[in-house]
């Protein structure tokens, strides 16, 4: 089994869903830049995370937020219609979410300790 690592940024806000079965079902989108100058592109990945763990990071989940995201590809391939062009996009079952940043939050009162950091040095 393949294990894929990426780091990039939310295209846009987690969507949950239910399974039949119950369980609770967490996508989004992360855009992995690859290349440099003019040959620089974004790949993105469909990312599906399950369960408890999966509902209980979605509302940190938002477009623009950076993440790493560890778990198992898969690549889906299909036929366009239309003009026969051949498509594919990775999908990654999410196993492990890193944010580097947080949720936004603007209505938040700073938490303590956070506050202007000339009031914290003591000289």
């Amino acid at each position: 089994m393949s294990t894929l690592v990426c780091t990039g940024r939310i295209g846009s806000d987690a969507e949950t869903a239910t399974l039949q079965s119950g369980t609770a079902v967490v996508s989004w989108s992360v855009a992995d830049q690859q290349g440099w100058g003019d040959k620089k592109h974004t790949l993105w990945i469909k990312c599906a995370m399950f369960g408890d763990r999966a509902t209980k990071v979605a509302p940190y989940l938002t477009k623009g937020t950076l993440v790493e995201v560890v778990g198992t590809p898969n690549v889906e391939a299909w036929v366009k219609k239309g003009d026969g062009t051949a498509q594919a996009q990775i999908k990654l079952t999410v196993q492990e979410v890193k944010l580097h940043g947080g949720k936004p939050d603007s209505d938040a009162a700073p938490r303590k300790g956070r506050g202007k950091m000339d009031d914290d040095i003591p000289f």
